[in-house]
C-alpha cells in the first residue's frame, strides 16, 4: 500500500499519514508496547519514526479515541519526547474544537462549554480557552451544540 502514495505527488506525506491512520488497530496509547507499535507502523507506511509529524497525527488519533479529552493519558508513555509530543497534541486538538466552536458563535464567553467539547479539567486547557475567550471570538448566547456520534469531530450544528 505505500507504495501507491507514491504516485501522490505533493500529497504523498499527507497520503502516508492517512495509512498510517487507517491501518490494523494499534495498542491503546497506555499500553506499554505503544510506542514500539507505532514506530513500527510509521517505518511500515514509509515514513521517518524520528519526525513528529506521524506521531502528533497517531497520538491524536489515540487521544481521540477516549472521552473526554485528557492530557493526563500522555503520561503513560515512558518516552520523554513522546510524552511532550503526545501534550501538544492533546493541546493543539482542543485549541482546534475551540477555535472550530467560535467560528460557529457556539463558544461561550463566560462558564462552562458545551457539554460534549468540555476537556478533563486541565491547567492547559484553561488557559487555552481564557486565551480565545479574550480575543473575543465568543457568544454571549451560544447556539446549541449536539454531537450526532463519537466519531464525528462533535461540533455540528443542530
Amino acid at each position: 500500500m505505500p507504495a501507491s502514495c507514491s504516485h501522490a505527488g505533493q500529497f504523498e506525506t499527507r497520503c502516508r499519514l492517512h495509512l498510517l491512520r487507517d491501518g490494523a488497530p494499534l495498542p491503546p496509547l497506555e499500553d506499554p508496547g505503544y510506542l514500539a507499535s507505532v514506530a513500527a507502523r510509521i517505518a511500515e507506511v514509509g515514513l521517518d519514526p524520528q519526525a513528529n509529524q506521524p506521531w502528533e497525527w497517531t497520538l491524536g488519533s489515540a487521544l481521540r479515541a477516549e472521552e473526554p479529552l485528557r492530557r493526563s493519558r500522555c503520561d503513560a508513555l515512558a518516552d520523554e519526547a513522546r510524552r511532550q509530543t503526545c501534550f501538544g497534541a492533546a493541546e493543539a486538538m482542543f485549541q482546534r474544537q475551540l477555535e472550530a466552536l467560535a467560528d460557529r458563535q457556539m463558544l461561550p464567553c463566560t462558564g462552562p462549554l458545551p457539554e460534549a467539547a468540555r476537556p478533563a479539567p486541565d491547567p492547559a486547557f484553561d488557559t487555552i480557552l481564557e486565551n480565545l475567550r479574550a480575543t473575543g471570538r465568543c457568544a454571549d448566547d451560544p447556539r446549541p451544540m449536539v454531537r450526532p456520534d463519537r466519531r464525528g469531530p462533535g461540533l455540528e450544528e443542530p
